[in-house]
């Protein structure tokens, strides 16, 4: 049950590797940095995403995961 669900939701290697390859290879993209990106394009990342006030709190709770 559960290989039918992963076949639903996986990519293959070369598809997950395609976003990468495609920000570190594409003109459109030179000189742009922390842009999102969904199926070799440039996206909108969720509201949380962008909330920059929750981006804080995660990186404090990330900073005392570290020290600890």
């Amino acid at each position: 049950m559960i290989a039918f669900f992963l076949k639903l939701c996986a990519r293959t290697a070369a598809q997950g590797a395609a976003p990468s390859v495609f920000a570190a290879t594409a003109p459109e993209l030179a000189g742009q940095s922390g842009q999102y990106l969904a199926d070799c394009a440039v996206a909108l990342s969720s509201l949380e995403g962008r909330d920059a006030t929750l981006a804080e709190r995660l990186w404090a709770a990330s900073a005392q995961l570290v020290a600890a």
